[in-house]
């Protein structure tokens, strides 16, 4: 028997399943190390700041609150176990920058309040370099993905004609690591 392609029904199904997950609100948002940098977002007027978790964490967190700031914590680098992750939702951040698949996994098996996942943004680091896999981590609850930060214009040109540009992130500037030039 003569078998149908898979590809556009794949593409269909994860489309799907990807929509059903809230839209992020559109804006700026940086990615805070220091709390001096929580400190010029406030000033600038925006909405919503990323804070990479560190020995500044606490007064990062407790600045972007004074600030009336969003706060969405970015999860570890590196897959341990559950509890790095119960330290960080404790905090009861507005979402997760999310930044490997068991991360995003581990976090949907925690009992968390209210709808955590309008908040969680897929970072670079999940390395997003095609539709299918965008689809797939938006079905998985994330609200936005971040393309791989190796796309050239094209490649993401590409995406964003099979993915709502709503819900994909863009990175601004970034330091690439020396393993990735």
């Amino acid at each position: 028997a003569v078998s149908e392609p898979v590809l556009p029904q794949l593409r269909a199904e994860l489309a799907a399943r990807a929509s059903a997950s809230a839209l992020p609100t559109p804006g700026v948002v940086p990615l805070c190390r220091t709390l001096g940098q929580v400190a010029a977002a406030a000033t600038l007027g925006l909405r919503e700041v990323e804070l990479e978790p560190g020995p500044e964490l606490a007064a990062m967190l407790a600045g972007a609150r004074e600030a009336s700031l969003a706060v969405l914590l970015a999860t570890p680098r590196l897959d341990r176990d559950r509890e790095d992750l119960k330290e960080l939702v404790a905090l009861a951040p507005d979402g997760y920058l999310v930044r490997t698949p068991g991360g995003l996994l581990r976090l949907a098996a925690l009992s968390l309040p209210d709808d955590p996942r309008r908040g969680w943004i897929g970072d670079a680091t999940l390395n997003v370099a095609n539709s299918l896999t965008a689809h797939h981590l938006l079905g998985l609850g994330l609200a936005a993905i971040t393309p791989a930060l190796e796309l050239g214009e094209s490649e993401l040109a590409a995406l964003l004609t099979r993915v709502d540009p709503a819900r994909v992130t863009v990175v601004a500037f970034a330091h690439l690591a020396a393993f990735h030039t």
